[in-house]
């Protein structure tokens, strides 16, 4: 599903065509480190958003930064 998001972007000329195994697989570690702190650490969801919402940032700005 995120492979799919992330052409469907790349189509759209959001993003530029790159990587998107590598880039998917971050988002899901992503993903998995909040699941882990929400289970193990107790985070409250506006915590687990502030968690990863940077990461996610990261990776979606790394692929903007390569269409340019």
């Amino acid at each position: 599903m995120v492979l799919a998001l992330l052409e469907e972007a790349a189509a759209h000329e959001e993003i530029s065509q790159g990587s998107f195994r590598a880039a998917s697989s971050l988002i899901l570690s992503a993903y998995t480190m909040s699941l882990r702190k929400a289970v193990f650490e107790g985070y409250a969801p506006d915590k687990l958003i502030n968690y990863v919402q940077p990461q996610l940032e990261i990776i979606m700005n790394g692929l903007r930064a390569s269409s340019d």
